[in-house]
């Protein structure tokens, strides 16, 4: 079952969860992140932190300029490449991991 899926089962079930339309944003974040091998450093055992519960914690201005200035942010010496998303993609980059931060 996709995420969507599930979120919908969910709430005629009765359960509070995100909007469709946060889930709607929560995936096209992940394909994002799957599109751009994100996990090839970012998970347990990996060079960066795992992205699960990477948001916490930190605002969305930093998150933000992480992706999109990470030798700025996250200093010099950091192998993470700075990427360029539209602001529509940045939010839904942002759901995502805002939403890989819930156990």
């Amino acid at each position: 079952m996709n995420y969507r899926s599930l979120c919908i089962a969910l709430v005629f079930a009765g359960f509070a969860v995100p909007a469709a339309a946060d889930c709607d944003m929560t995936q096209t974040g992940k394909a994002l992140a799957e599109k751009n091998h994100c996990a090839i450093c970012h998970k347990d055992g990996g060079m960066a932190q795992p992205l699960a519960g990477i948001a916490e914690g930190k605002t969305d201005e930093f998150l933000k300029q992480s992706i999109l200035n990470p030798k700025q942010t996250l200093g010099a010496g950091t192998r993470m490449p700075a990427y360029k998303f539209s602001d529509e993609e940045m939010k839904a980059m942002l759901h995502y991991l805002r939403s890989a931060s819930r156990p």
